[in-house]
């Protein structure tokens, strides 16, 4: 374990030197497109990212002023904690995970709807000191797998809103501790997450995100110079499901197993109460036949579902893309979809995704090697 700097020690206020060279950045941006102003800039791009609705867009200009400066605020706050620990890549030297087959617990509701947890901690109490698992959580599910005895190796987080600390509070970063558990986080997650885990010395791997062009173009570059290089930007497919299996396939492992991961809804789950409800309605305008485009149904074909076809929207459809794409990029992983619900699946993507199969939770527990 590294420490971060004690208070005793000098500090710099890397937070006017983000700003400055955010700025400078933003400038470069926005003048060598035509814009006077960065509000310019985002005005005409939220316009473009409104009209394009097909183009699974949902980052609009309100949530790029939003999310802009907390992004580079919390990059600068974090500075010294980030420069003390690991890069995501350094991953290997401290777990041997290549031999092992991992498996990533995603937040999705087909966790509880089939008992994944349950058969979990079933398989790993009859395997008794054996861990044949290398055990990736989201920071959603963190808390229920302690809850369920359920032993982790990573814990990851994409998210820079506070909000987060309300699954990874005091009492989990207590307990990755006891289990020699790490944390794998952004270099914009929230500064008082990044402290307490230092409070608690619980070992952390950064990166830094990568984000697409469209949406906030040289942000990645940005942040990639603000670190001279020495912190890894890494595509996790916009969520944090995503960056568990980029987790997994940075530790070594070639075969990964996802539950968890159902990208959408059961066909019960009213659209009011989906995930990212209340931004679809404003940007539909409160217009209920434009709300409801932005959903879609799919029927999976390797396992079937009461009452019709799971529902996805817009959001998730953007994720599953990218998702689809990470994998059929890294043919030297196979993955295995065993979360029996939701619409992740290899023939939703053209010519389909060969090292990709969908197989139940039970049978990968089951098998060997």
């Amino acid at each position: 374990y590294k420490p971060a700097p004690g208070e005793g020690q000098t500090q710099v206020d890397w937070t006017a030197k983000v700003s400055a060279l955010t700025r400078r950045r933003v400038e470069i941006l926005y003048s060598s497109m035509g814009f006077k102003t960065f509000e310019d800039y985002l005005e005409a791009l939220g316009r473009e990212v409104l009209i394009e609705m097909d183009d699974n867009t949902f980052v609009d200009h309100d949530t790029l002023r939003a999310l802009l400066p907390e992004w580079c605020k919390n990059a600068g706050a974090n500075y010294n904690h980030i420069v003390a620990s690991h890069d995501i890549t350094d991953l290997p030297r401290y777990f041997k995970a290549g031999a092992k087959r991992a498996l990533v617990i995603g937040g999705g509701p087909s966790v509880q709807r089939r008992g994944h947890l349950g058969q979990l901690q079933k398989c790993l109490y009859n395997m008794s000191a054996y861990r044949p698992f290398f055990i990736v959580a989201t920071d959603k599910m963190a808390a229920q797998c302690i809850e369920n005895k359920i032993i982790l190796d990573l814990v990851v987080s994409l998210d820079s809103n506070l909000k987060i600390r309300e699954f990874l509070t005091d009492h989990v970063l207590k307990a990755m501790n006891k289990v020699g558990a790490a944390l794998v986080l952004s270099v914009t997650s929230p500064p008082e997450l990044v402290a307490a885990a230092s409070k608690h010395r619980v070992r952390c791997f950064f990166h830094i995100p990568w984000i697409e062009a469209k949406f906030a173009p040289n942000v990645a570059l940005m942040l990639h110079s603000m670190f001279d290089g020495k912190v890894s930007t890494m595509n996790a497919a916009g969520n944090c499901g995503g960056l568990g299996w980029v987790a997994a396939c940075a530790a070594g492992c070639r075969k990964v197993a996802l539950i968890g991961m159902d990208m959408g809804y059961y066909p019960d789950q009213r659209l009011d109460d989906t995930a990212y409800a209340a931004d679809i309605r404003r940007m539909a305008g409160n217009d209920p036949e434009k709300f409801g485009k932005f959903f879609s149904h799919y029927e999976h074909k390797c396992w079937g579902v009461l009452g019709g076809k799971y529902l996805t929207d817009f959001v998730f459809q953007g994720y599953l893309d990218t998702f689809l794409a990470l994998i059929k990029g890294t043919p030297a992983v196979q993955t295995f979809n065993c979360t029996e619900g939701g619409v992740l699946c290899g023939e939703r993507m053209k010519g389909g995704v060969p090292n990709l199969k969908c197989i139940k939770f039970k049978d990968f527990l089951e098998a060997r090697g």
